[in-house]
Formats: C-alpha cells, sequence, structure tokens
C-alpha cells in the first residue's frame, strides 16, 4: 500500500513535460500582455502626475493586497483546487482589465480609477500566485522542482525583455486603452492554455482532518510548524526588512531616476529593464542546467545577498556618466549592464530558496507557509516605496541609492554570522553528505 501510495504521487515524464509546456506557455501570453500594461502604466502615472510622490504611492497600494490578503490565501489555495483558482484568477483578471478600459473613456486622467485598478487586480494576483508557487511540487516530480521554478523564472525574464519595449512602442503608439485591452485579452488566453494542467494524484488521507478545520484552526496549524522551522523564521524575517529597501529600489527608484532625473526615453527605460531579465534568464539557464547550483547556492545565499548590495551602491555609475556625458545611451548601457549582474545574482538567490522551501515544507501546508511568507516580504514594501517617494523629492537620488546599498551590505554581513543562518548551513551539510 505504501508503494501505492508513492506511485500514486508520481507524474509520468509525459505529463510532467506537457505541464511545463503549458505552464511556461500560460505564463509567456499572460506575461507578455501584463508587463506590457505595467510598463505603460508606469509611464502613464509619470507623465499625468510628474511626482515622485504620487508614483510612489500608487505603487505602495498595489503591494496592499500581498500583504492582507496573502494570510488568508494560503489557507483558501490549501483548501481547494490549486488549477481552478489559477485558471480562474487569469479569467476574471482578464475580464476585469477589459472592463476598466471602457471606464478609461470616461475617467482617461483619474487617479482613483488607477488605484481601484491597482488594488483589484493585485488582490485577484494574489490568489493565483500562491497557487502557482505551491503547486509546482504537484505538476512536477520532486528531482525537477528546481528546473520547474528556474523555467519559469526564466519565461519571467523573457516577458520582461520584451514587454517593456513593446510598452514602450504601444504606449507612444497607441495610448494606454489599447494596452488596457490587449492585456484582457491575453489573460483569457492564458487562463485557457492552463485549463490543460494534469496535477499528480495525492495521497489525501491523512489530510482529510485538515479540511474538516476551521480557517483559525488552519492558520494555528501553520504558525504552529513555522515555530518549529527556525531557519523558515530566520528567512521571513529577513524577507520583512530587506522589502524596506529592496523592493522601492528596483521597481521604483529606478524608474523614477533614470525616466524623470537622467532624462532617458521611454524606449531607452524599456531596455534598462529588459537587461534585468536578461540577467534573470542567466541565472535561470545556470540553475536548470546546473541542477546541483540550486542546493550549492542555499549555502551561499548571503554572499549572493551582499554582492547585490554593493551593485546598487555602483549605481553612483551612471551619475558619475552624466556629469561626464550627456549623452542617454552611456547611462542606459551603464544602468543595463549593472542590471544583469544583479538580477543574475538575484535569480541565483531566490530560485534556491524556494526549490528549498518546496522540498522541504509538507505539500498541505505549502500554500499557507507562502501566504505568510509573501506577507512577510512585502510587509513594509508600500511604507518602503512612500518613504522613497518621499526621500526622492527632497534629497538627492544618488544619496539614497548610495546609503541604500550600504545598509544591505551591513544587514548581509550581521545575517551570515545569525546562529540561526550558521545552525541551518551546517544542518544542510550534515543531510548533504558533506560532513560525517
Amino acid at each position: 500500500m505504501q508503494d501505492a501510495a508513492i506511485l500514486d504521487r508520481n507524474i509520468s515524464p509525459v505529463n510532467m513535460k506537457l505541464n511545463l509546456l503549458l505552464l511556461v506557455s500560460g505564463r509567456f501570453i499572460s506575461g507578455i500582455g501584463s508587463t506590457v500594461l505595467t510598463f505603460a502604466l508606469s509611464l502613464y502615472v509619470l507623465d499625468i502626475t510628474g511626482t515622485a510622490g504620487t508614483f510612489s504611492l500608487v505603487l505602495s497600494l498595489s503591494v496592499l493586497p500581498m500583504i492582507f490578503v496573502n494570510m488568508f490565501t494560503g489557507v483558501f489555495v490549501d483548501r481547494y483546487n490549486k488549477k481552478r483558482i489559477i485558471v480562474g484568477s487569469d479569467i476574471l483578471s482578464g475580464v476585469i482589465v477589459i472592463a476598466y478600459t471602457g471606464l478609461l473613456n470616461f475617467y482617461p486622467k483619474s487617479i482613483v480609477l488607477i488605484v481601484f485598478y491597482v488594488l483589484t487586480i493585485s488582490t485577484i494576483q494574489s490568489f493565483f500566485n500562491l497557487a502557482v508557487n505551491s503547486s509546482i511540487p504537484e505538476i512536477v516530480n520532486k528531482d525537477n522542482i528546481p528546473t520547474a521554478n528556474a523555467a519559469i523564472q526564466g519565461i519571467s525574464a523573457i516577458v520582461n525583455i520584451i514587454g517593456p519595449i513593446i510598452g514602450a512602442v504601444l504606449y507612444t503608439t497607441f495610448g494606454i486603452k489599447v494596452i488596457f485591452m490587449l492585456n484582457g485579452i491575453v489573460l483569457i488566453l492564458s487562463g485557457i492554455f492552463e485549463m490543460f494542467l494534469k496535477f499528480k494524484k495525492l495521497n489525501t488521507s491523512s489530510d482529510d482532518s485538515i479540511g474538516k478545520k476551521g480557517y483559525l484552526a488552519d492558520l494555528k496549524t501553520t504558525f504552529s510548524y513555522l515555530y518549529s522551522q527556525k531557519i523558515i523564521i530566520f528567512f521571513l524575517a529577513f524577507a520583512a526588512v530587506v522589502s524596506l529597501i529592496y523592493y522601492p529600489m528596483v521597481s521604483m527608484v529606478l524608474t523614477y531616476v533614470s525616466y524623470n532625473i537622467m532624462k532617458v526615453s521611454g524606449i531607452q527605460l524599456s531596455i534598462i529593464q529588459a537587461s534585468a531579465a536578461v540577467g534573470t534568464i542567466a541565472g535561470a539557464s545556470l540553475i536548470s542546467f546546473i541542477k546541483s547550483l540550486s542546493s550549492n547556492m542555499i549555502k551561499r545565499f548571503f554572499t549572493l545577498f551582499k554582492i547585490q548590495a554593493i551593485l546598487f551602491i555602483l549605481w553612483l555609475l551612471p551619475f558619475g556618466a552624466q556629469t561626464l556625458t550627456k549623452n542617454m545611451w552611456v547611462i542606459t548601457i551603464i544602468f543595463s549592464i549593472i542590471l544583469v549582474i544583479l538580477s543574475s545574482v538575484n535569480t541565483l538567490q531566490n530560485v534556491s530558496m524556494i526549490s528549498y522551501f518546496q522540498f522541504q515544507i509538507p505539500e498541505e501546508l505549502l500554500g499557507r507557509v507562502f501566504g505568510v511568507f509573501m506577507t512577510a516580504a512585502f510587509i513594509f514594501s508600500p511604507v518602503g516605496l512612500w518613504l522613497y517617494g518621499v526621500l526622492l523629492d527632497i534629497f538627492k537620488w544618488y544619496y539614497l541609492t548610495t546609503a541604500s546599498g550600504i545598509i544591505l551590505l551591513l544587514i548581509g554581513i550581521f545575517a551570515v554570522k545569525s546562529k540561526y543562518f550558521q545552525d541551518f548551513i551546517n544542518d544542510f551539510k550534515i543531510k548533504q553528505g558533506e560532513m560525517l
């Protein structure tokens, strides 16, 4: 009987390849639309407001659902059919985006309308993202989890290269309303692709009691599990602190500095953002082709983090280039090189951590634990976005980026010496057979 249960939890190579193809295809289709819209919406908000404060406010509101919804979303995702959640989230998002296209005809410059749109879509995507992250072990076999995560990262990077460029061209040529309509259509198409995903037949006999518990009881079970896993709590706390600085830097400061202060064009900004995607592809490709790399990178988590902190300090280089030359392409190339390295290192770090969690956390708890993790990862992001938006209107931008890099570097130096992380490394080495 035990062997039968194990077989039920495996998926055939054909179905696994089909699942990867469908998941990647769906992510590619919807990713193109979403990236085009996100990039164009950033330009649109900057064009109609022109202030870092308003821009940062809109971005910070997009993060709020990830904080307040994810905690309870995780319980929902674990209780109900993940495939239906994935498909339904994409199709519902598509319908809502198309509906907002019509509203833009009547209120083309309404920040309130944009805020409601951002809050609505972010809430739905909280369900989608948790369902995808927690379903990876159910659509591929355990040995292929790092490869699947790397494939998702890689396809996201590819659309992040193509999306901003298409977004700049479409926004300049057709305007924001056409982009809204196209994004709605591709989200619906993505949901149709995801209907054909095949999930493992899980052995749920031991988990029947979970489905009978209430939401509060499920949350209590989640926190009890987390309390017993000190290293996960350590990474949760680390993610919460870092979100105050890292997320605002890459999502808001970079766009505002390059587009509003340095005055690069929309096309040049798209190239800068696309360069980050190139780095993500490089990191994801390394993990895909060298499967042992994922487990090795988790041991060097803070080495990778300190490299990223130094790269933030190197944002001074475009400032130097701006002082010496007014050539926007020189600034674009320098920013692009820094971002290629930054995002490749970040991908190695993130894929190794996510894959480790998916290996270690019981499948019936994955949605809930990822919900808590996503909450921790974004809990300070709105504060950081608002704070950086205010500070950018007061101080020179290069003071902020340099100070941010130094703070992140100090966090990395002290965190690597933490007892929790050192104990984790020692236990990990024992499990890997490196210490006998």
